[in-house]
């Protein structure tokens, strides 16, 4: 469900960030923000309040990334996308194969602290359903994506399912904004601190 946060993210809402590498395709990187119990956002509900996309915006697949080193992703993480909201750069993400050294250990260099995911794909996607329907509904704690982040209303809203398993989603698209959505959406629920 689409919204504005329009409250500023003190500790009460203990924002964190949860980041889907990528170089040739995009990187997908959210600012999340646990609401305390305010107007609009039941208390424990997620808020997607900013994001950080690394896609070339000329390619109409959504599927192409800018080749950032995890150097400059980094710097960006934390200037561009955290800095402006006042968030300290940590949370979850996830590491890379295939990189000569850790993804996470080159990003924590350039100052964004995070930790590696759990990957239960199905688990994901049901815990991302069950909160966007209680904030549909109004009942409970939801999940709730905010205007700002641009990548995500172009790219997960159709995201198409895995004609071989219909409980998961196809991973040969733009699923970059879902991945790091579930990352987030995981990270809470396992109860990270």
């Amino acid at each position: 469900i689409s919204v504005e946060c329009p409250y500023q993210l003190t500790k009460e809402w203990d924002p964190y960030i949860a980041h889907d590498w990528g170089s040739a395709v995009p990187s997908a990187t959210y600012i999340f923000a646990e609401s305390p119990g305010v107007p609009g956002f039941p208390k424990g509900s997620l808020i997607l309040v900013d994001e950080l996309a690394t896609y070339d915006p000329s390619n109409t697949s959504w599927n192409v990334g800018l080749d950032w080193p995890p150097s400059k992703l980094a710097d960006a993480i934390a200037n561009d996308l955290c800095k402006p909201w006042g968030v300290f750069p940590m949370g979850v993400g996830d590491d890379s194969k295939g990189i000569e050294d850790s993804l996470l250990k080159q990003l924590r260099e350039g100052g964004v602290f995070l930790t590696k995911p759990h990957k239960e794909r199905i688990s994901g996607w049901q815990e991302m359903r069950k909160l966007f329907d209680a904030a549909k509904r109004k009942e409970g704690p939801g999940l709730w994506i905010s205007n700002r982040c641009v990548y995500w209303w172009r790219t997960v809203p159709g995201l198409q399912r895995d004609p071989k398993r219909p409980e998961d989603i196809l991973t040969k698209g733009p699923d970059h904004g879902g991945d790091a959505t579930r990352y987030g959406c995981l990270y809470k629920s396992r109860g990270a601190k």
